[in-house]
């Protein structure tokens, strides 16, 4: 493989991300790594790496590679969410959590602009914990629960309504309401359900466990 000129470095780009999606992670690799060696400034090429070498779960290489793409994009919000990824990966539960937050897409979090964003030592206040992904991202995140009904808050969990009966057998101090456009007039303060994970990810081995 001999890359010439940017028409061909366009090429063996989407070549590789072919590759990565064929999951021929070989392949992927090798022709990424001569992209990068024809040019070495470009962050995407960079971040495709990342992404292959996480494939091989070679969490150390998709580190480097995410960080040279963020020394050369330094606003790349993905990179910072893969990165943080890697880090999780690999049970670096402090460098992770802090990068944690890059996950959410702007337009979502401008929604919530109107809101304060809550923490543990905010003043007491109505909550709204709200539901970011799928299903299976509500249920690994809903362990988090048990820390919060301690504390002098109202909370309300926006989450998919199969889980309402869960949530309501083991943390009936929650309330509960379907997915759907949430009246921020309601609320004081608001959470993005993930972030239940970065605030208490030390105190882990305390979780009680849903029945």
């Amino acid at each position: 493989m001999k890359i010439k000129n940017r028409e061909d470095l366009i090429y063996y780009q989407k070549l590789c991300i072919t590759f990565l999606r064929d999951r021929n992670f070989d392949k992927a690799l090798k022709t990424i790594k001569s992209v990068i060696k024809f040019d070495k400034n470009i962050p995407l090429n960079y971040f495709i790496k990342g992404r292959i070498h996480d494939e091989r779960i070679e969490y150390r290489d998709s580190i480097y590679s995410y960080k040279e793409c963020l020394k050369r994009d330094p606003k790349n919000r993905k990179a910072k969410f893969y990165l943080s990824l890697a880090y999780l990966s690999l049970k670096d539960f402090d460098k992770g959590c802090r990068l944690y937050k890059f996950r959410h897409d702007l337009d979502r979090l401008k929604y919530f602009d109107q809101l304060i964003k809550w923490q543990p030592d905010s003043n007491p206040g109505k909550v709204i914990i709200w539901a970011e992904q799928g299903i299976g991202d509500e249920v690994m995140f809903m362990q988090f629960f048990s820390f919060l009904e301690s504390l002098n808050f109202e909370f309300t969990v926006e989450c998919d309504k199969r889980l309402h009966k869960i949530v309501n057998h083991n943390f009936p101090f929650l309330k509960v309401i379907g997915r759907k456009k949430i009246l921020l007039e309601n609320y004081r303060y608001h959470v993005p359900i993930g972030d239940l994970f970065s605030i208490y990810y030390k105190e882990m081995e305390q979780i009680r466990r849903p029945a």
